[in-house]
């Protein structure tokens, strides 16, 4: 997993858990923890945020995409990126593939 420490560092490479799922309805993104059996509904910045969650890039990466996404300075998407990230983490849907 990752911790709230990692959750600020531009090295770390967020992925999402094996027991969360992601579906799409009507424009709204849903993630389902199966091993709590519980539900979260995202909002349009959370989702672009889990949308780049690959395992691959690196959250300093997460950062410019999701700038580049919403045409914004990277500068003022990072403190969202990385309370997004952040709160993943508190709820335990996220590992670190940097590791």
């Amino acid at each position: 997993m990752i911790t709230p420490a990692d959750a600020y560092s531009g090295a770390v490479v967020p992925a999402s858990v094996a027991h969360v799922s992601t579906a799409t309805f009507e424009g709204e993104t849903v993630l389902y923890d199966s091993v709590r059996c519980r539900p979260f509904l995202l909002n349009v910045s959370a989702a672009a945020v889990w949308g780049m969650v690959d395992g691959t890039r690196t959250l300093a990466e997460i950062v410019t995409a999701v700038a580049a996404q919403f045409g914004a300075d990277p500068a003022l998407v990072e403190p969202d990126v990385r309370a997004a990230v952040a709160d993943f983490t508190a709820l335990e849907l996220l590992v670190d593939r940097s590791k």
